[in-house]
């Protein structure tokens, strides 16, 4: 029960802060008729994908909601990943894009500072992934310099549009590509704005939102680093 109100909380505060990011990015983006269309129809896109993400309903033998599985990848240095490269260590999942302008970097920006104040020991045993959910734009390179703007630890991946989507299904990712403009470059993505984390047994653990304060992530971080401490 407090995890369901503790997720409510959190999807109010997403909602609200969302459809600030929707008014600004209106009034900074190059406005055409398919733009606005599509600003139109942001804010409630936005607003109704965070209130079911962690959907209880479909849960896994430990009880726990079924979140994460494997994934064949690639690195922000072009190397081919899978899940099994990082097995042994809790797996810190968040989905975005590197040309999202402020959701994604307001998280990784508190995420970072997070991790920070963890112990040495304490980080070592945690992977961060950032995935993109828009591998037409989102290169090696595009996730490199991205990826260097944050923790050193911070592994981006990218790939097939068909990779991507398979695991955006196992982690109960939403996203979604507004309509181009004519350029074909300039396009926003509607995505969840969840941190998953996973034990290294590859079960979900505990997650965290954008949204969320230095604080209440350092706490989920050795919430599952440490599962006996009291919530």
């Amino acid at each position: 029960m407090r995890h369901r109100k503790a997720l409510v909380v959190a999807s109010i505060v997403v909602c609200a802060f969302a459809a600030l990011i929707v008014w600004r990015s209106f009034f900074n983006a190059p406005q055409s008729e398919s733009s606005v269309q599509a600003f139109a129809t942001s804010a409630a896109t936005v607003l109704h994908q965070d209130d079911s993400l962690i959907d209880e309903s479909a849960m896994n033998e430990s009880g726990r909601p079924a979140i994460g599985g494997a994934f064949q990848l690639i690195d922000h240095n072009g190397l081919p990943r899978t899940d099994a490269d990082y097995s042994g260590k809790f797996l810190v999942v968040y989905f975005g894009y590197t040309f999202c302008p402020d959701i994604c970097p307001t998280g990784l920006r508190s995420f970072t500072r997070a991790l920070e104040k963890l112990k040495p020991d304490e980080i070592k045993q945690i992977q961060p992934l950032f995935i993109s959910v828009d591998p037409n734009r989102d290169t090696p390179e595009e996730l490199k310099t991205f990826v260097g703007q944050y923790h050193p630890s911070l592994v981006g991946l990218t790939g097939a549009s068909r990779d991507i989507e398979s695991v955006a299904k196992k982690y109960k990712v939403f996203f979604q590509l507004h309509k181009k403009d004519t350029d074909g470059q300039y396009y926003l993505v509607d995505h969840s704005s969840i941190f998953y984390i996973i034990n290294p047994r590859g079960a979900y653990c505990g997650h965290f939102t954008h949204a969320s304060s230095v604080e209440d992530m350092l706490a989920a971080l050795r919430q599952a680093l440490y599962p006996s401490m009291t919530k």
